[in-house]
This record gives structure tokens, sequence and C-alpha cells, in this order.
């Protein structure tokens, strides 16, 4: 097998690998470009596909006003994911919050089209749990 020249259908085998990982790279390189770009505003679906998320603005609805202390310890999550979800949301602006002293902040719907439509949505299709 060893110093045999290869037939006609190896060598076409050959070029069509190399034609296939070339076009691999290329595509490959086309994604990371494309990746780097600067992402879009927070969407209605990028708020709202977060099962905590939703579960945060269904105890809004409810509650109207709460702390974070009282939403973490309602839906049993710790704080740094309580924060993170509630900073999403703020961005998203669906949510305010007024500071309460140095350290307690009370988090409620924002006066907005956009809160009210949001909030109108998740009384909507808001099942018991």
């Amino acid at each position: 097998m060893e110093g045999q020249t290869p037939t006609s259908e190896e060598r076409n085998t050959r070029q069509n690998f190399s034609d296939t990982k070339e076009a691999t790279q290329h595509y490959v390189g086309s994604i990371a470009r494309v990746t780097t770009m600067t992402p879009p505003q927070s969407t209605l679906a990028q708020t709202l596909f977060s099962k905590v998320r939703f579960r945060i603005l269904k105890l809004l609805t409810e509650s109207l006003i709460l702390t974070a202390d009282q939403i973490e310890t309602k839906l049993g999550i710790n704080y740094v994911a309580t924060r993170k979800h509630l900073n999403a949301l703020e961005n998203a602006d669906v949510l305010t919050h007024a500071n309460f002293g140095k350290r307690v902040r009370y988090y409620r719907f924002k006066k907005s089209a956009k809160a009210n439509a949001v909030k109108n949505l998740i009384e909507a299709w808001s099942f018991p749990e």
C-alpha cells in the first residue's frame, strides 16, 4: 500500500475533503465575526422567556410592591440570582425601584405603556401554581 500512487477516486475524495474543510473554516470565521457585534436591547422574548423572571413579574402583579428579600424568599432562589433578574427587568424598562435607606429597594412595575402591557400579559396568562 505504501508508495502506491493514489487512484483518481482517492484524489477526488481528498480534494472534496479539502474543499469542505476550507468552507467550514470560512463559515466558522463568519460566525465569529457576527457574534462579536453589539447585542440588541432587551426584547420582550428575552425578558419573559425566563421562568424566574415570569415568576417575579407574577409576584409583583399580585403584591404590587416587594423588596428583593421578599422576592428571594417567596421564590426560593439566592440573592445574586434575584438581583440579576431584577436588573434585567429594570433594563427592559418593565420594573423600577425606590430606595428605602441605604440597602432596601422596593420593586414595582414602571408606570409606562410597555410595563402595563407586560403586566396585562402576565395577568392574562398566569395560572395558579
